[in-house]
């Protein structure tokens, strides 16, 4: 931190600067009432984060995200009791990029965003669907990271999308990617993966430039994961596969994990 004045401007590492643009709510009494006044008291704003106030629990406390901010492009919501979440290009068409950790697995979402392009959700397990239509709207996807995830099936299609880090989805049974420039496929402790399909030929391919190429390689990670000899075939006879990469740190519970699977 340290002295700071007209002279001596507040330093871009410092954690006193406001950021015009950036609105943070704290869950509270009046959360409701805040986030639907936002069109009026910050519409120009860019980054909505919304966070809890430190209480986990969500039984009693009922709120809604359903408004309308052009400008908006990365909204994060933390450990948020929402009851109801709408995102579309009607109401937010600016939205690049959105981090789910904690919500409730009941919330009523409803996500449909062109634009999206990195997408990052923790501890969630709710229904495929939900991930799966938004999935499809989002067609200029780059990235997609999740932490807990527990969907059965989860199919992929972007040609812009580079990783894919699907790190402990315990329940993920089948996957399904279009990716021609993906550099990075994570399946770190995904202990029932029995179905993949690597997409070959796909409607989108015809979005790609006339001399399309890719010449790097796909590392795709899957320590203490449990793969069906079909589904590793696959990967295994996927042009640009190499198996390793990043790894995430391992916790206590996943090594017992991939002890009991072994």
């Amino acid at each position: 931190r340290g002295k700071h004045s007209k002279d001596h401007p507040l330093p871009e590492t410092d954690s006193r600067r406001n950021v015009a643009g950036i609105v943070e709510l704290v869950v509270g009494p009046n959360t409701q009432k805040d986030i639907d006044g936002l069109p009026h008291s910050h519409p120009n704003a860019e980054i909505l984060c919304i966070l809890s106030d430190g209480f986990y629990e969500f039984k009693g406390r009922k709120l809604s995200l359903e408004i309308k901010m052009i400008k908006l492009k990365k909204l994060s919501l933390v450990d948020v009791p929402l009851t109801n979440l709408r995102l579309n290009d009607l109401l937010t068409p600016n939205i690049e990029e959105i981090e789910l950790k904690n919500i409730p697995d009941e919330c009523d979402i409803d996500i449909m965003l062109s634009r999206l392009r990195k997408i990052c959700i923790h501890f969630w397990s709710g229904p495929s669907k939900i991930i799966n239509d938004m999935l499809k709207t989002a067609q200029a996807l780059e990235r997609f990271e999740s932490y807990k995830l527990r969907v059965t099936k989860i199919s992929f299609a972007s040609n812009e999308l580079q990783t894919i880090d699907l790190h402990r989805a315990d329940r993920l049974e089948e996957l399904s990617v279009w990716a021609p420039r993906l550099k990075f496929l994570g399946l770190q402790a995904c202990p029932n993966v029995r179905r993949i399909n690597m997409i070959r030929s796909h409607a989108l391919r015809r979005r790609l430039p006339f001399d399309f190429r890719v010449n790097h390689d796909l590392f795709v990670q899957c320590k203490n994961s449990q793969i069906s000899s079909q589904a590793f075939h696959v990967l295994r006879s996927y042009p640009r596969v190499i198996f390793g990469g990043p790894e995430h740190p391992e916790t206590l519970s996943e090594s017992m994990l991939a002890q009991l699977t072994m």
